[in-house]
């Protein structure tokens, strides 16, 4: 990924419309996605049984020449608890590599209602709600979750665009802004009020803002020319 300016940005984005030709038709779909992110892992050994909880929240704003969409989600959960001290059953390939562990327990569940909330800076981030769910055997887990970030270094700031012209077709051109910053995590994931703990010190929180830009060209443009996203928005 290549560090660029802002002024470079808006100068390849302007040489890019400038450089249509003159029979291009004008733009047909501007996109403005602003997207924050961020995601949990832990690992933790007591005994034989082996706990693993992962998380990962996002939070939309999207536009297109008029008022922003805010969509919250998706947030998603895993868990699984593992007995380290067996083979898992039936496994005799990996009963004869070594301890592997039967699962003793897994649920998935996501929601589309829980977003990540964060300040502008990526100073701070929490994920809080209650997910529907289902376990290893399809049988409904209600799931709570808690996540909060907290930032643990400096904000970093990375630049890219690109532009791409499609022969008989048009042109595309895209910038995106991205803001990171490493964060320590600390989650509490409760599974039908049974509450499990767990902690990460390699996260990160992130905000990207982004735009596409497409420029059908020539006399008679294609009607389905969406490369941005596939469809037309």
């Amino acid at each position: 990924m290549r560090r660029t300016s802002a002024a470079a940005l808006a100068g390849l984005t302007l040489l890019t419309l400038l450089a249509a030709p003159a029979g291009a038709a004008p733009p047909r779909m501007y996109h403005n996605v602003s997207v924050v992110s961020a995601s949990f892992d832990s690992v933790q050994v007591d005994g034989c049984l082996q706990t693993e909880l992962y998380a990962a929240a996002t939070g939309h704003w999207a536009g297109r020449h008029g008022p922003a969409v805010k969509q919250d989600g998706p947030t998603s959960v895993f868990v699984r608890v593992t007995d380290v001290c067996t083979a898992p059953a039936g496994d005799l390939v990996a009963a004869a590599a070594g301890p592997g562990g039967d699962v003793l327990l897994e649920v998935e569940a996501t929601s589309m209602s829980i977003g990540l909330t964060t300040d502008h800076h990526l100073t701070s981030a929490r994920a809080a709600g209650t997910l529907e769910g289902t376990d290893q055997d399809g049988t409904p887990v209600t799931v709570g979750l808690d996540v909060r970030w907290t930032a643990a270094g400096p904000l970093e700031h990375v630049t890219e665009g690109s532009s791409t012209r499609y022969p008989g077709e048009g042109i595309v051109s895209g910038a995106a802004n991205e803001w990171l910053r490493p964060a320590t995590a600390t989650a509490v994931v409760t599974l039908d009020g049974d509450p499990l703990h767990g902690s990460d010190e390699e996260s990160m929180i992130q905000r990207t803002k982004s735009h596409c830009l497409e420029v059908p060209t020539g006399s008679d443009p294609p009607d389905d020319f969406f490369p941005c996203f596939g469809f037309e928005g």
